[in-house]
């Protein structure tokens, strides 16, 4: 028989996995050489030329509705 901590644990599992089955992947872009929001050159296998356009980027396309992450 289980007790309330068992109980609690199993329910806290099942959130868990619903949450993990329910998330958004990450929309994988293919390689341009140019950094996806200012166009700057970037290298193999960067996207973006630093973490402020990745950021600026993905943040315009959520309001979108476009990135799902």
């Amino acid at each position: 028989m289980s007790d309330k901590a068992d109980d609690a644990d199993a329910l806290v599992e099942l959130q868990l996995r619903a949450a993990m089955a329910s998330r958004q992947r990450p929309v994988m872009r293919p390689f341009t050489g140019c950094c996806y929001w200012c166009g700057e050159s970037v290298e193999s296998p960067r996207i973006f030329c630093d973490a402020d356009c990745r950021d600026d980027f993905e943040r315009n396309a959520a309001t979108k509705g476009s990135v799902k992450r």
